[in-house]
């Protein structure tokens, strides 16, 4: 599932019960890093997210992951389990060589960012041979 934004930014979210969130940190590749096309990081969080995705029954906050203007809101089998709180995920567009910024957040039941929950990192994708 994709969602676009425009230029102007995504609506912020502020939310009064952000510690019962399970904290989320982006792991792998670490900011600045030069990676390939396909683009895949593993993020920790706290918590089994599996009922925090949209293929939850009923999805209120759910996770989001977006590379510039685009958000992608992973499915719970989109997410590979490394154990200890650890997930894999590759995006399932290519990215274009460049400097690009990804973030990892939850969002409200109307896909708004809960601020205090963003991840960031910045990485260059190299062109490909």
């Amino acid at each position: 599932m994709h969602h676009m934004h425009g230029s102007d930014g995504a609506p912020v979210a502020r939310s009064g019960n952000t510690r019962e969130l399970p904290a989320l940190k982006i792991l792998l590749p670490q900011s600045g890093s030069t990676i390939g096309e396909r683009v895949a990081f593993v993020f920790q969080a706290d918590d089994n997210i599996a009922e925090m995705t949209m293929s939850s029954a009923n999805p209120s906050v759910h996770l989001h992951v977006a590379m510039d203007e685009t958000e992608l809101m992973p499915m719970a089998d989109q997410l590979t389990q490394l154990g200890d709180g650890h997930y894999l995920y590759v995006f399932d567009l290519p990215a274009k060589p460049g400097r690009h910024t990804i973030r990892l957040y939850w969002a409200d039941p109307q896909h708004h960012t809960i601020s205090e929950t963003v991840q960031t990192l910045n990485v260059v994708v190299k062109e490909s041979k």
